[in-house]
């Protein structure tokens, strides 16, 4: 998927600290679950058992699914209770308050006390409720676990237990507890030279986080450099610094080490180049970011961003026959994404081709109707309205679009030309300037704006 502007600076802004740890609890997923589910995946029996009792919980069958999952538990030992079996799969399915109430019932029976708080602990982090996890994971730490369990499978609890500690202990802006709990993985680990566990992976992700946070940069860098080494895919120890410099609002800082990432050598300086094009293209520098995507990438994902990259730079500079020939290109390999085809309709509209126009409209609609949630496809829809002279409807489109408290720069900029059109000159200055002051690219050139602001 190509990610949009207003989706970029979500994804930058997902490295500032609760939204990035809960963001990276999510993507991990539980990583204890996929320890248990390998368990369960020895036994076709269980296999199909497990399955079947997801498929009853989403169907609302709870008792029987509990006793499905009570029959794995009993063959299987290094797995926790079945209610916490049942409340993860109610979590991962968005029945947070159902699975608090299977954890609650838990935590009364004295022999089950480690797994309900353990639990609890990764309840509160995935709901980014720092202090309440770290205090079920102290609580969790002084409770002795099931005696069933393998020492092996106790060794990868009490490591998953100290990254979800850490993660609460950097949503409080505890450093030196997060460099605590997260070196207690990594030390533990290195006992081990057979392999790289993944819970050390993301505890010197973590590592490089605390010690970045207490401006101790090379200290981060080291222990990013060691990420990279442990596992090759993670981004080059440049791009992460880069990335957390940008979630402060350094941006000195952040184009140095940006910099620092285009200097290396392919494929790190060419991912590098992306990122940063992006993040000079965010803050209306194109004509910078648009060298770094003149050469094309080996890989279809890359070359595909690239592509949506370079649209948005002939958009900016208002070359629209361009943009549309490469929005296109891009439309036709992946009708369904988003970001794409609202691009395209934005750049569309602007055509002098009545077809083209028309053909605007048809995706703006096909936007609203498969993504009603995407506040951006009303108002894209409302500013097409708008340009085909339908007020009525751009007034009732772009309504819709503007209930969230923060609007993007293009929303403004409409709502701000829809009140021109209504001759409510005061409240089309006001827009005005919310779209001036408003972060993101601009695509509507500065001239109507500055007149506007003039009032």
């Amino acid at each position: 998927m190509i990610a949009d502007f207003a989706c970029l600076r979500i994804f930058m802004l997902a490295l500032s600290l609760s939204f990035f740890l809960a963001a990276s609890f999510a993507t991990v997923g539980w990583a204890d679950l996929v320890v248990e589910l390998d368990a369960i995946q020895e036994s076709v029996k269980n296999q199909q058992r497990y399955r079947q009792a997801q498929e009853l919980i989403l169907s609302g069958k709870l008792s029987a699914a509990s006793d499905l999952l009570e029959d794995i538990v009993s063959e299987v030992k290094d797995l926790p209770h079945s209610q916490l079996l049942l409340a993860q799969v109610l979590l991962d399915n968005g029945a947070a308050q159902e699975a608090q109430r299977v954890l609650e019932i838990l935590s009364s029976r004295s022999e089950d006390q480690f797994e309900a708080a353990w639990t609890f602990c990764k309840l509160a982090v995935q709901q980014g409720r720092w202090f309440d996890g770290w205090t079920h994971a102290v609580r969790a730490e002084a409770i002795e676990m099931p005696s069933r369990w393998s020492s092996e499978y106790r060794a990868i609890v009490v490591r998953q237990l100290a990254l979800l500690k850490g993660r609460c202990c950097e949503g409080r802006t505890d450093w030196a507890g997060a460099i605590a709990a997260y070196d207690s993985v990594v030390t533990g680990d290195k006992k081990k030279q057979d392999e790289i566990q993944a819970e050390s992976i993301q505890a010197l992700a973590g590592l490089g986080r605390a010690e970045f946070y207490l401006e101790h940069t090379t200290q981060a860098v080291e222990w990013f450099e060691q990420l990279r080494q442990a596992e090759p895919s993670a981004d080059p120890p440049e791009l992460m610094v880069a990335s957390l410099f940008e979630v402060q609002g350094d941006q000195d800082a952040t184009e140095h080490w940006f910099r620092l990432a285009i200097a290396l050598p392919a494929p790190d300086g060419a991912i590098a180049r992306l990122r940063f094009a992006k993040w000079l293209i965010w803050n209306n520098r194109p004509d910078e970011a648009s060298p770094l995507l003149e050469n094309s990438l080996a890989k279809s994902e890359s070359e595909n961003e690239r592509l949506y990259l370079t649209a948005l730079i002939a958009r900016m500079r208002h070359q629209y026959t361009e943009a549309q020939d490469l929005l296109s290109r891009l439309h036709q390999q992946h009708a369904t994404d988003f970001n794409v085809s609202n691009q395209l309709a934005l750049v569309l509209i602007e055509s002098n081709e009545e077809a083209n126009r028309g053909r605007a409209l048809q995706i703006a609609e096909a936007n609203v109707r498969n993504h009603r949630n995407q506040k951006e496809a009303w108002s894209t829809l409302g500013w097409i309205h708008l340009r085909l002279g339908d007020v009525a409807k751009a007034q009732e489109t772009l309504a819709l679009a503007a209930r969230s408290r923060s609007i993007s720069r293009d929303t403004a900029y409409f709502i701000a030309k829809l009140k021109e059109a209504t001759g409510d000159s005061a409240s089309a200055a006001k827009f005005h300037k919310a779209a001036t002051q408003a972060s993101g690219p601009n695509y509507y050139g500065s001239n109507p704006i500055e007149s506007a602001n003039e009032e």
